[in-house]
């Protein structure tokens, strides 16, 4: 679906709507993201799967943008849409984004709470703040090194079973079953990339988790990899201490807002 708003009162402004980018748009996308990013130095990934793109052009050229997914999850029966979005740096400051916002609270979805996920500096949290947003959580990027000697040996007890999971881009992904864990990883190049981590009911607090990744981050390693990277909330700290004691370090952190 694509639609055309009409122009605003800044001369020669309009938004479109679109569920899906054509070519022409994702690299108008593209191009503002990668300015945008190399100016916040910020890890974001490029939207190109939102479930709805509100664009902000002056003539042909693309200003601003939001990326829009809708979750699927409830917060008080009230369906949670997430945000990411993106103004050109030299742009800044000219009240696109509240443009945007103003767009996307006309559409006909309903009552919906906004959750932006953004990489905070002082001029991000002036904007949320004046939209009275409220921090949720942070999710933490954490990473560690494969190729020091403080790793360990690369033997395994083999009490970790590593099944194949095919992946679309040729990566090498793997279920990983342990005793009363489980986890998945895949690898892509010199990074592993571990999510999915589980300690069963009932065997929590046994070490399960810790025995079970380093079996996988041996693994890693044996498939090339330099470097491990995993994603955990910092509301989890059971999981955050286990992480660290396994030698990972926060080298990123993603913060979660919300509009009730």
């Amino acid at each position: 679906m694509h639609e055309d708003l009409p122009e605003t009162r800044s001369c020669g402004l309009s938004v479109l709507i679109t569920d899906e980018l054509n070519e022409k748009e994702l690299a108008a996308v593209s191009s503002v993201y990668e300015k945008a990013r190399a100016f916040d130095r910020s890890g974001y990934s490029l939207p190109d799967d939102a479930d709805r793109y509100f664009l902000l052009y002056h003539g042909d050229l693309l200003l601003s943008f939001l990326a829009v997914y809708y979750m699927g999850e409830t917060r008080s029966g009230r369906p949670v849409t997430e945000i990411v979005a993106f103004t050109d740096p030299d742009e800044r400051r000219k009240g696109y984004f509240g443009r945007l916002m103003e767009v996307l609270s006309e559409e006909p979805e309903g009552e919906t709470v906004l959750r932006f996920c953004v990489y905070e500096n002082a001029l991000l949290l002036k904007v949320l703040k004046s939209l009275h947003a409220r921090r949720d959580h942070a999710e933490l990027i954490m990473t560690r090194s494969l190729s020091d000697d403080s790793f360990g040996n690369d033997d395994s007890s083999g009490s970790v079973s590593f099944e194949p999971e095919g992946k679309p881009d040729g990566s090498e992904g793997c279920f990983c079953r342990g005793r009363f864990s489980e986890c998945r990883v895949r690898v892509s190049g010199q990074r592993a990339y571990i999510f999915g981590v589980l300690t069963y009911e009932g065997h929590r607090r046994e070490h399960r988790a810790f025995r079970l990744l380093l079996e996988v981050l041996s693994w890693c390693r044996l498939q090339g990899a330099e470097e491990a990277f995993l994603e955990v909330s910092d509301e989890n700290t059971a999981a955050v201490g286990l992480y660290s004691k396994l030698g990972f370090r926060e080298t990123e952190r993603l913060s979660y807002y919300e509009i009730l």
